[in-house]
């Protein structure tokens, strides 16, 4: 029996969490982190970085920022979305986000190997995994 996984076309998405050199405020790390963890565990064909603004990568899809930041201080020239969100306000825009690129058809599931999905047998009862083989 074969088992086919349509494979996403491209490269993820790339989300880069861009802060100011020596600042970056609490509130927007634990925000990267929560959102690496739910893209890892919700299995999206997503990169999410963190990266200084003065060394972000040739190509972001959606790069977050906190103000007073703004689009003409970045280096990189091939930016996608460009959100600036409050520290405190960060993850609700966040996602907002995502829920959008999930609507639009952008942020699609990774093929998840067949490997890891585990599969329940059921259970047996107390007894019967104790008994000994005579």
């Amino acid at each position: 029996m074969s088992h086919t996984v349509e494979v996403p076309a491209g490269e993820p998405i790339l989300i880069v969490f861009g802060y100011q050199d020596g600042i970056l405020p609490n509130p927007f790390f634990r925000a990267y982190k929560r959102v690496k963890r739910a893209m890892r565990r919700a299995a999206y064909h997503a990169s999410v970085e963190l990266q200084p603004l003065s060394r972000l990568p040739a190509h972001v899809d959606v790069l977050i920022v906190v103000p007073p930041a703004g689009p003409r201080e970045f280096g990189s020239s091939d930016l996608g979305e460009v959100v600036s969100a409050d520290p405190d306000d960060v993850q609700a825009e966040i996602d907002r986000v995502v829920e959008r690129l999930v609507a639009d058809g952008s942020l699609v599931h990774a093929p998840v190997s067949t490997r890891a999905i585990a599969v329940h047998r059921g259970f047996r009862a107390v007894t019967e995994r104790a008994r000994l083989a005579e």
